[in-house]
């Protein structure tokens, strides 16, 4: 006769809580209506720049978080954007800075890509995989940018399909769209009751030629999000002169807002295109409002390390026991010495692997001897 014992319903719950709690990521959007109302001030986030300084997330209130891969098949690769645990610590940062950052799928490359995974028989899969990857992790929205090899019946059915999805999922979630290149403007107009904004990435272009001609299409201004290119600020273009003009065009014109690429090159905190974009577009967050909410280590699931908490702060999460060196923030056993021999513990393999799959780790358990 197997006698119960309390400890175990205790520990599996617990083991659950610990790891909700790790990965448990909460949009700031209570309602998609909070963002009707203040302007855009949008940095494009490409992972390649790795992590920013905080005086980078005081100058905008939207990120667009570059960039996650379709595939033909109608997946989805997050791989670009780094681990569900990295991610979400971005997120929840980018959340307590109050600034909403988006999850940007596709790029200029990805034509072939989007064609396969729009097709009929892919379709329905890849939105699916968009929005629950999306949801899960915590974005705020969903980006497509797809700017080559555009098959636009494609792009408009995949738009109308993404918003069908979202409202059943999580309705608060934004919906965006780039533009630029491939896409029609006659597809812009189709597309523009089921899209929150169209980014048109005029980066190098006076504002009023190519969304001016958005708007006399039929494309309501107030969806339209202009592209300022902050690179090489030499360059005409990239001035302070150019941020403030464009930023002013965009106010008067009853544009959403503008979107800078890319947030790696405002190395300042006291850049004065940021400050002349602020000055006519107001200090204010993109939507809605909120208070900062400091990161923890237990929150985070780490374990060792120094890092910031998201709120100007900085957390000690500890250091590691000698023979284990901290790694993404978890203490990880190093190497074995020569001659350990192995003593599982729990259920594992003959390499002295505990197999605990079902939780996300694996755990090997060294007994020197």
């Amino acid at each position: 006769m197997v006698r119960f014992r309390w400890w175990y319903l205790v520990i599996p719950l617990a083991l659950a809580l610990v790891l909700n709690s790790k990965y448990e990521s909460q949009s700031i959007i209570t309602s998609t209506t909070d963002c009707d109302s203040n302007y855009w001030r949008v940095a494009s986030y490409p992972t390649w720049i790795g992590d920013f300084e905080q005086y980078q997330y005081g100058a905008f209130n939207m990120l667009f978080h570059f960039n996650a891969e379709p595939n033909p098949d109608g997946s989805v690769s997050t791989n670009n954007l780094g681990s569900d645990t990295k991610i979400m610590n971005q997120i929840q940062v980018a959340h307590n800075n109050d600034v909403v950052i988006i999850m940007v799928i596709g790029g200029w490359g990805y034509g072939s890509e989007f064609q396969g995974a729009t097709s009929s028989s892919n379709r329905a899969n890849f939105v699916q995989n968009i929005v629950s990857r999306a949801d899960a992790l915590g974005y705020d929205g969903i980006n497509i940018d797809w700017e080559d090899g555009v098959n636009n019946n494609n792009l408009i059915s995949l738009m109308q399909e993404l918003r069908a999805k979202i409202n059943e999922v999580n309705p608060n979630m934004l919906l965006l769209m780039d533009v630029c290149c491939d896409v029609e403007i006659s597809s812009m107009v189709a597309i523009a009751p089921y899209v929150d904004s169209i980014n048109t990435m005029d980066y190098l272009d006076n504002p009023e030629n190519y969304n001016t001609q958005i708007i006399n299409a039929g494309v309501p201004a107030s969806k339209l999000v202009s592209g300022i290119g902050f690179w090489n600020e030499a360059y005409v273009y990239n001035s302070v002169t150019r941020a403030l003009e464009q930023a002013q065009w965009v106010a008067d014109n009853g544009l959403r807002g503008v979107e800078v690429w890319e947030i790696g090159e405002v190395t300042s905190a006291t850049d004065g295109r940021v400050a002349a974009i602020k000055d006519v577009l107001g200090d204010v967050p993109a939507c809605g409002s909120g208070q900062c909410v400091p990161s923890t280590c237990i929150g985070l699931g780490y374990n060792c390390g120094t890092y910031s908490n998201g709120c100007s702060g900085t957390l000690n999460c500890g250091s590691c026991s000698t023979g284990y060196s901290c790694t993404g923030g978890i203490c990880i056993q190093d190497s074995p010495p020569t001659g350990s021999c192995c003593s599982p513990l729990g259920d594992s393999n003959s390499n002295g692997v505990v197999d605990r799959s079902e939780l996300g780790v694996v755990i090997t358990n060294w007994v020197s001897g």
